[in-house]
């Protein structure tokens, strides 16, 4: 891959890492919001999906950069790469479960962002919407994905990002 893509890559890995440490903070403070927190994690998977799909050499560093990168399209590549398999050894079932469940959720992480699916869910991290009767706030909103993130499945999906950016050169090298 050549040095520019290499360079954007490593560009936007590091501010999805940077963007993943805001979220797990906020996540855990009392009294904020958790558009807050979802809104930094939307934020840290698109760059992750754009930082990976740099080593795709037939879309072009502007559309990367421009475009809504789905981090939902990325996620087998990374839960299916030669690293991330030998954390589940033996325990093809369980691997089967992550790619599954993070399929899912990656989903609803990219449903967050007010520039995806606006007419279908309008509910966004960002700006507020009207449902049909009134208009709503993000930071009055119970996002459904909030529980899910709490669950087992939810939890499997947050390691699955850490991996995936503590692991970036290695992961991106298979």
């Amino acid at each position: 891959m050549p040095d520019e893509r290499n360079n954007w890559a490593d560009g936007f890995a590091r501010q999805s890492a940077s963007d993943f440490a805001v979220y797990q903070h906020l996540v855990i403070q009392p009294g904020i919001p958790a558009c807050h927190a979802l809104h930094f994690l939307q934020m840290a998977c698109e760059k992750l999906a754009k930082a990976y799909r740099f080593r795709d050499v037939s879309m072009s560093i502007e559309d990367i950069q421009t475009t809504h990168v789905a981090f939902s399209k990325v996620v087998d590549q990374i839960v299916m790469s030669a690293d991330f398999r030998k954390r589940y050894a033996g325990k093809a079932a369980q691997l089967r479960e992550v790619l599954r469940s993070s399929r899912l959720l990656a989903r609803e992480i990219e449903k967050l962002a007010p520039a995806v699916d606006k007419e279908a869910t309008p509910a966004n991290t960002e700006y507020p919407w009207f449902d049909g009767r009134l208009v709503r706030a993000p930071c009055d909103y119970t996002f459904q994905v909030q529980a899910q993130l709490n669950m087992p499945d939810g939890r499997n999906f947050q390691k699955v990002i850490s991996t995936s950016i503590n692991d970036f050169a290695a992961i991106s090298g298979s």
